[in-house]
Formats: structure tokens, sequence, C-alpha cells
């Protein structure tokens, strides 16, 4: 039985200058995004990325699009694999990332990922656990959202 690779999301053609980062390192680089779709892109580096690798895509200039009102200007993907770009003079490489999604873990509100040290809540729960009057319970509370449960 044959395998047959298919897109789950259309490509759209579109070039712009990007930042990217491997969330563990947290070190940006530049690079060019060549196109993307609704779930995901792809990007030509100077540095090859493991599939499986987390990344944070930042674009350099962003303008909300009225025809993509989800655009965000932040990304959380996961690389799904790299090809090293034949014919170049430096090295490059084309990276597809998958993005990964991020929704508020207290009310399931879509989330823009804005960094990469921030916990899954959007702003409005996030600021009303700030108002949380307890310290311990605060603390409990931003424990659990954070992952820091023992």
């Amino acid at each position: 039985m044959d395998l047959i690779m298919q897109r789950a999301f259309s490509r759209n053609p579109y070039k712009t200058s990007v930042l990217y980062a491997d969330c563990r390192t947290k070190e940006y680089d530049s690079a060019q995004m060549l196109n993307s779709s609704v779930g995901g892109l792809c990007l030509e580096t100077r540095k090859p990325l493991k599939p499986g690798t987390s990344v944070f895509i930042r674009l350099k200039d962003f303008s909300p699009d009225p025809y993509w009102p989800e655009a965000c200007e932040c990304f959380l993907g996961e690389v799904r694999w790299c090809e090293a770009q034949n014919g170049a003079d430096t090295p490059r490489y084309g990276i597809g990332i998958r993005f990964i999604t991020g929704t508020c873990k207290h009310c399931g509100q879509f989330i823009e990922q804005k960094s990469m040290d921030v916990a899954d809540l959007c702003p409005d729960c996030y600021n009303r656990l700030e108002t949380v009057g307890d310290e311990k319970i605060r603390e409990g509370i931003s424990n659990f959202f954070f992952g820091n449960v023992l």
C-alpha cells in the first residue's frame, strides 16, 4: 500500500522577513518566510533545525489583515522537516513549521503567543490571577497554570 502525502491546508506564497528562535536557547536569528497556510509556514534559514524542535517566530513587519483576522505577529511552532537547499552560495535550509496554537488553560480563548516565557493564559485570565489577594492562593493557582505543581 502506497503512502500518499498530501497537505492538510493549501500554501499561499508570501515572502517576508521573520525572526525565529529555538525555544530552548531563545536566541533569535533572521530568516525568510516563503509561504504560509492556516496550519504552518515554510522558512528559508542559514542554519538547520531538527524536526520536533519547538520554535518561536516573529514577523518583522506585521500589519493586521482584514481578510485574515486570525493573523498574528508571533507564532509558536514545531519543525516538521528540514531540507538543504541546492545551488545557494551560502548554506540555506528549507524548514517546514507546523503552528502550535495556544488556548487559554482557563477559558479556552485563542492566545497570540507574545513570548516564550508566559503561561498559557489569555490576558484577561492572567490579569484576574494577579488580583487574587491572598499570596498563598495566588501562588498555588500560578503554579497550577505554569505547570509547577509537584
